[in-house]
């Protein structure tokens, strides 16, 4: 139901129970975390607030709280089972590898926690070379999550393509029509158009956010697919963010491999 009034509801129940919806798989997104600081406990960013609390989100102020525990718990059993390790002489053997409890539907964002700080990190895409990257982060998203910060990050604007035309017209000496806005537009629609993918797709997509290149940090695709992203901090206060809501301590030597399967697949009811 495409953001439709609760009147809507009656309709969409009868829909429902007739079976008037085709299913949808929604891919997500697995983080297994390794390093030092892998069994750190998560911040919900909905619970830091600014020096001037916004009170017309008074209301929920309760559900954050109730989030809160729940997220301070699975902390805290996690830890619990870390320390369950022991050798054979009895002495704790801490496990440095966690499987985070959240799966992200949208997108992974990784980088310092300060945006005017630049973020180090090596990255490997699928089972290639592992990269310096040096940015001002990197989002990984899924097809559900092409069409929010993805999409924005990449997306070109008819400013930048209507000074491309005219550069490509200088330059080779032929007549394009960058001066017709109908025409600018069409080509950077039809160029966004394809950002977008389908939430059913298993493969990742990356961005890398204002990547800088020279001698130090080799050239690299600036986005791209893959099935499998790792990637290695050498961050000083960074974080890595599910959804733009769990917040994971990931300063230099931790280490995030991040993957769909299959199985992690949200069902959800798209109606004709």
């Amino acid at each position: 139901m495409k953001k439709r009034s609760e009147e809507y509801l009656p309709e969409a129940l009868n829909r429902l129970f007739s079976g008037d919806f085709t299913w949808l798989w929604r891919q997500r997104i697995r983080v297994t975390l390794s390093g030092k600081n892998a069994f750190a406990e998560p911040v919900e960013l909905f619970d830091q607030q600014l020096m001037y609390p916004e009170y017309r989100w008074s209301d929920h102020v309760r559900e954050y709280e109730d989030v809160r525990l729940r997220n301070l718990v699975l902390s805290r059993a996690a830890q619990s089972a870390a320390r369950s390790s022991c050798g054979s002489s009895g002495n704790f053997v801490p496990s440095f590898e966690r499987l985070l409890p959240y799966l992200a539907l949208n997108d992974v964002f990784i980088g310092e926690s300060l945006s005017s700080r630049v973020s180090y990190y090596d990255l490997q895409v699928d089972d290639g070379k592992f990269t310096k990257q040096k940015s001002s982060g990197l989002t990984v998203c899924t097809g559900t999550g092409s069409t929010s910060w993805y999409f924005n990050i990449n997306k070109l604007t008819d400013m930048c393509l209507k000074d491309l035309l005219k550069l490509v017209s200088d330059e080779f000496h032929v007549q394009i029509p960058y001066e017709d806005e109908s025409v600018v537009q069409k080509i950077c629609k039809r160029f966004n158009d394809k950002l977008v993918f389908s939430p059913e797709d298993p493969r990742l997509a990356y961005a890398v956010r204002d990547p800088v290149f020279n001698a130090t940090f080799p050239p690299f695709p600036a986005r791209g697919f893959s099935r499998k992203m790792v990637v290695q901090s050498r961050g000083y206060d960074a974080h890595l963010v599910i959804d733009g809501g769990m917040s994971y301590i990931f300063n230099h030597g931790t280490v995030a491999k991040l993957e769909i399967n299959a199985q992690d697949a949200l069902r959800t009811v798209i109606f004709r």
